[in-house]
């Protein structure tokens, strides 16, 4: 180890470990920045919606009804919703109810084609390849 002459100056030994400590941080941030991207969809290799935090906000527009919830997330509405929240509606339903006519309605507003599409872009929406059709059987 090299002696110090002066407090003011630093050893070449304490400049090598600060370098290496300043790239480890570097290489930190941007491993968290790359990770924020992809939450926030803006990575483009990344999925295009992001996940928000407290959805159970948004937990009731799932038990609205179809035609209530049409007009809600209608783009064309005077103050629609944002396409995250659809998307976030959209992983609420697949992981609960996971309605047919929900599940096409949603993923129709979003431009999404089939269930490999949607694991790509919502990958915290659950469910399976399929979903519940729950029209009426009969008048009952």
């Amino acid at each position: 180890m090299t002696k110090k002459t002066d407090d003011a100056t630093p050893t070449p030994e304490e400049i090598a470990a600060a370098e290496k400590e300043g790239v480890l941080e570097r290489v930190k941030e941007a491993a968290n920045t790359q990770k924020m991207d992809e939450l926030k969809g803006e990575d483009p290799k990344g999925p295009k919606f992001f996940n928000l935090f407290g959805t159970n906000q948004i937990e009731h527009l799932t038990d609205i009804g179809l035609d209530a919830l049409e007009k809600a997330i209608d783009p064309k509405a005077d103050e629609p919703l944002d396409e995250n929240v659809v998307a976030n509606l959209l992983a609420l339903e697949r992981n609960g109810k996971n309605r047919t006519d929900f599940v096409q309605l949603l993923m129709k507003r979003l431009k999404i084609k089939g269930y490999d599409e949607l694991r790509a872009q919502i990958p915290w929406a659950g469910g399976p390849d399929y979903t519940n059709d729950v029209t009426a059987g009969s008048k009952l």
